[in-house]
């Protein structure tokens, strides 16, 4: 194999004259084919500082010593996908989605070998597990391969050097992943055969067993995947490259004889109206065109070799009147329109990838195409000074190949909102995510899809992408972050570009002014701790008549006059903390345009989105704001987020307290507060949903909560006046859950209690429990919720808050016993003995329950004592007679109540001191003595249908001088 250097005369000419890197295009979407494929009868590498490099093929079949394939050992083996004669591709199946996927041997010869599974090879290649037929590929000894793809830290960066021929030792391509772990140790090699977890040859063996396994216990980082941040990061981003410094850095990779060159304002241009990422766009463009030099490229303005089929990729291959319009072709149609949109046949993730996830899935055969486009964004962005490095937070659905979750991506923040889209099985798939942490169990994502101007359904009839409008929410149950953005917002989304804007400095403690920020992006700081002292604001753009203006209160200082375009809001050089901000729009920027804007707050974290003169941030509370963020909304269109919480107030004056509304059947909304009465009781009305807020909170934090809804079951959390339940369903609410969250977890506790059908008021649950029913289908009807200072006395019972019915299990009761000498013994149930006998141990105590109990009502009971006589009644669970205090129980009484009691009798017989075991009692009755000095021992319950036949057992049950 050869290869032709940069600097060659020749390498230029050769590539002028043919077409490297090309892909194709499948005639008929509706066969599934794969679509674009690197065109394959010329191969290409890249160096690390993204020349592409034009390779001759040569047989790659490792030669192995007689009997070696017969006989293999135990050693680690390698799965040699280039065996095949020029031009010919590998077809496999991916395991654990049962999609079709393929590859290319020179571009990436070895995968790992996992063993076989109905007579097919299993590996792993780039991501991915598969199963291909075993006449496609040859199976190697790792020592016998003379090269296999491996990973190492040169320079602070993380290198991969890729096998492309393990017979004669060629490594077709090097490249740049971007900052090395600080897990990874320089010079060492590493191996990885899905590019997320790293392993020494050591540990080689215990790295099939972990991919077979579904786990990375043995790798060198088991908890920390690597994420190579350009080949995942999703296509609907931004650059932080202006036009002129793209074509500049595009520039300094070619010539002007290029086709690329000067060509970075198109990419910008089309990214800002398709919501493709322009520098993604280029390093695509580089791989596919070898920087705008191809033949295809120059003969046909195509840099992505858009359908070059295989057969015939001059011919076939799309001509282009200019450049700009191939551009255009490839940001609208075929990432915005097809890769990027879910539900299209290729779809498996809006990022560059691997096969395993991404674009790279179906666009090209060489399972590296992502990597090399990645490699190329790394190389113009260290030059450029780290511009776009880990600018976004990104989150992973399933960071290991066991995974293969389908996610919903919904119109808000919970499980039973508007389905958008589905993601893919495939592991590995990326989401941008606009906030560093969720709330109310939902991370805020950007929308892959283009979607219509409600935010209802994914669009398939154009490509436009409105970048602030288009976004989503997924629960992070199944994300894993994987980057913290160190751009605006916390997770670097860049909103489109727009005629109309506002632009804003902050003046942060120890920093001073700031850069201005435009258009949503953040200004000040989150995570250091520093008081924002002072604002200006001014309007970009404008198209209409009118001024911004705005107010600051200030430490001591309180509410300041307003003042606008640019002038000081707050002040300087005094050490005092901004601690809300109140602005609006005047003249025809009013009528034409909301401003919203929020702001960090110390403790709060950032709260929700304020408007129009609204009050953002803290009042009370001596809380510094730490960053603000602001932007323009026309008239009509959606907030940029959530609305509520913009703004928190306290007194301390004041207790804190909890506001509750619930939706009752045929009579809507209902509010109360504070452990009062929500709902109806006596009337069979159901509660449909609820809304809670705290009030008047003295520390930061939020109420989490959730509704078990008819037909549905447990839906997810949501929090602060979100709706948990339905409405305009006709479905029952069954059981509740309430929590606290932040430092008000830490301060205070939360109480609630349901009134359910046929059981009535349950007990008081606490901080998460369940309060409620599960398995009857009984109506909740009213609730009462109560903050408690930390440690304070619950507002009542606590016992049976919670009612379990498995209708496929038999009701029952169980019961325990406080024995003399041995105190509580373990609970029974059903008639078996509980105590002791021929020990001459008294009992001083019991506890009796009902278990999976289909009805309502409950159990009671009430003994009889040494020296007392008859105790009062209690009922389920609690304690009766006085366990430790050395007195007998002497006799005892039980019954059931409500429906139980219909429905079941409970049996009941004493062991008694000389007598032994007595007759059976039922329904109430006295079992035991009275007037003997006797002591209980032991005891025997049982429940009985009604009717049904008593337990065996004669005699008197009670025995009373």
């Amino acid at each position: 194999m050869r290869y032709w250097k940069k600097a060659g005369i020749f390498l230029a000419a050769f590539l002028l004259l043919t077409g490297i890197g090309e892909v194709k295009t499948a005639q008929a979407e509706e066969t599934l084919k794969d679509e674009n494929p690197q065109r394959i009868e010329s191969v290409t590498g890249m160096q690390t500082d993204g020349t592409v490099l034009e390779q001759e093929q040569e047989s790659g079949i490792v030669e192995e010593k007689t009997g070696r394939r017969a006989a293999r050992s135990s050693a680690v083996q390698l799965v040699n996908f280039n065996t095949k004669p020029s031009g010919q591709t590998t077809s496999f199946t991916m395991e654990g989605t049962n999609q079709s996927g393929y590859t290319y041997g020179p571009y990436g010869a070895d995968g790992i070998y996992l063993g076989e599974s109905d007579g097919k090879v299993r590996f792993m290649l780039s991501g991915t597990i598969g199963l291909v037929n075993a006449s496609d590929v040859q199976i190697v000894d790792f020592s016998a391969a003379k090269a296999v793809s491996y990973y190492t830290v040169s320079n602070g960066r993380l290198i991969h050097y890729i096998a492309t021929n393990m017979q004669n030792g060629t490594y077709g391509s090097t490249l740049d992943n971007g900052p090395a772990p600080s897990y990874l140790k320089s010079g060492a090699k590493y191996y990885s055969y899905d590019g997320h977890y790293f392993y020494t040859e050591d540990k080689l063996t215990d790295m099939v067993s972990d991919y077979s396994a579904g786990r990375r216990t043995a790798s060198v980082n088991p908890s920390q995947p690597f994420y190579n941040y350009f080949q995942f990061l999703p296509m609907r981003s931004k650059t932080a490259f202006s036009a002129s410094e793209l074509n500049a850095a595009i520039n300094s990779k070619t010539d002007s004889s290029s086709k690329m060159y000067n060509m970075g304002s198109e990419f910008i241009n089309k990214q800002n109206t398709y919501g493709t990422n322009a520098l993604l766009m280029t390093g695509v463009a580089a791989n596919e065109s070898a920087w705008g030099k191809s033949n295809i490229a120059q003969t046909k303005n195509n840099l992505f070799g858009l359908n070059a089929v295989d057969s015939s990729p001059g011919e076939s291959a799309n001509y282009y009147a200019d450049v700009s319009t191939c551009i255009k072709d490839f940001s609208e149609t075929y990432m915005s329109m097809r890769y990027l949109r879910p539900g299209y046949s290729y779809y498996k993730g809006g990022f560059l990838g691997n096969k395993a996830a991404g674009i790279n899935v179906h666009y090209a055969s060489d399972p590296y195409w992502g990597e090399k486009a990645a490699n190329v964004a790394w190389n113009l962005d260290k030059a450029a000074g780290n511009k776009d490095a880990g600018r976004y937070t990104l989150g992973v659905k399933d960071v290991m190949t066991a995974g293969y979750t389908t996610l919903n991506v919904r119109k808000e923040r919970s499980a039973s909102a508007t389905k958008l889209y589905s993601t893919v099985k495939n592991p590995g798939y990326t989401f941008i995510l606009l906030e560093n942490d969720p709330i109310s169990g939902f991370y805020k994502v950007q929308s892959d899809g283009v979607l219509d101007s409600a935010r209802e359904t994914v669009r398939t009839d154009t490509g436009n992408y409105d970048y602030n409008q288009m976004y989503a929410y997924a629960s992070q149950d199944y994300i894993t972050k994987v980057n913290t953005g160190s751009g605006t917002g916390g997770s670097g989304a860049q909103p489109p570009a727009a005629e109309q804007g506002v632009s804003y400095s902050a003046h942060v403690q120890t920093y001073g002014w700031q850069n201005y920020v435009s258009n949503g992006a953040t200004a000040g700081t989150t995570g250091q701790s520093k008081r924002l002292e002072a604002v200006k604001i001014k309007l970009s753009g404008q198209k209409y008549a009118g001024n911004i203006e705005y107010s600051a209160h200030v430490q001591t200082y309180g509410w300041q006059d307003y003042v606008s375009n640019d002038a000081i809001g707050g002040v300087i050089g005094q050490s005092k903390r901004l601690e809300a901000l109140k602005i609006r729009l005047t003249g025809e920027m009013a009528e034409n345009y909301d401003v919203y804007y929020r702001v960090h707050a110390q403790n709060f974290g950032w709260l929700g989105w304020a408007k129009n003169d609204a009050p953002a941030g803290t009042a009370g509370y001596s809380y510094r704001l730490e960053a603000i963020e602001i932007c323009l909304v026309e008239k009509g269109k959606s907030a940029p987020g959530s609305v509520k919480n913009a703004y928190k107030e306290y007194d301390s004056s004041k207790p804190a307290g909890i506001k509750y509304e619930v939706h009752v059947q045929d009579k809507g909304w209902q509010s109360s507060a504070n452990g009062n009465e929500a709902g109806t009781t006596g009337e069979s009305l159901r509660l449909e949903g609820m809304k809670v807020t705290l009030d008047n909170q003295p520390y930061a934090g939020t109420v989490e909560y959730s509704a078990h809804v008819q037909g549905t079951g447990w839906q997810s959390k949501v929090s602060d006046g979100d709706l948990s339940g339905t409405t305009g369903q006709s479905k029952r609410m069954e059981a509740i859950t309430i929590n606290l969250t932040g430092t008000m977890a830490e301060h205070y506790d939360i109480y609630y209690r349901v009134h359910a059908q046929r059981f009535g008021w349950l007990g008081w649950a606490k901080n998460g429990q369940a309060a409620g029913t599960s398995g009857y289908s009984y109506r909740l009807e009213a609730l009462q919720i109560q903050l408690v200072p930390k440690g304070g006395n619950a507002p009542g019972e606590q016992k049976n808050c919670y009612k379990e019915y498995d209708s496929t299990k038999p009701a029952s009761i169980s019961y325990s016993g406080y024995v003399e000498g041995k105190g509580w013994i373990d609970p029974v149930t059903d008639g078996a003995e509980m105590g002791s006998t021929g020990s001459s141990l008294r009992l001083e105590g019991i506890r009796i329950a009902l278990q999976n109990q289909p009805s309502s009502g409950m159990v009671e009971y009430r003994a009889h004592i040494q020296g007392t006589g008859w105790q009062n009644v209690v009922s389920d669970g609690a304690t009766a007679a006085t366990p430790g205090l050395g007195k007998r129980m002497e006799a005892i009484e039980i019954s059931l109540t409500g429906d139980m009691a219909k429905e079941y009798d409970v049996y009941y017989r004493a062991h008694v001191q000389k007598l032994a075991w007595l007759g059976w009692a039922k329904n109430g009755e006295p079992a035991g003595t009275s007037g003997l000095s006797y002591r209980i021992e032991s005891i025997q319950i049982q429940l009985v249908e009604k009717g049904g036949k008593a337990p065996e057992g004669n005699g008197d049950a009670y025995i009373s001088l």
